[in-house]
C-alpha cells in the first residue's frame, strides 16, 4: 500500500493498494498514521479478491442484520 498526502487545505489522501493488501486494516492504518478523527471516502475502484458485506433488512427500531461473503474476482466500480 502506497498513500499520498495534498499539501493544500482541506487536506486530501490517495491511498493505493497493491494485490493481498486488507482494504479496511489499510484504511485504519492511514487513519492511524496521520491521525485522522473525521473524515469522508468520496471514491474508489478496484479489484477485491474477497468481500464481506453487512446491511440491515428494515428500518424497524430492531434492525434485522444481513451478511454477505463472497470470494473470487470481484469488480469494485464505485464507493
Amino acid at each position: 500500500m502506497q498513500y499520498f498526502v495534498s499539501k493544500t487545505t482541506p487536506r486530501t489522501i490517495l491511498i493505493m493498494f497493491d494485490r493481498d493488501d486488507l482494504l479496511l486494516e489499510g484504511l485504519q492504518d492511514v487513519v492511524k498514521k496521520e491521525h485522522i478523527d473525521t473524515a469522508a471516502i468520496t471514491g474508489g475502484i478496484g479489484s477485491l479478491q474477497r468481500v464481506h458485506l453487512h446491511t440491515i433488512t428494515t428500518t424497524a427500531v430492531q434492525v434485522a442484520d444481513k451478511y454477505w461473503n463472497f470470494t473470487g474476482p470481484i469488480e469494485l466500480a464505485s464507493v
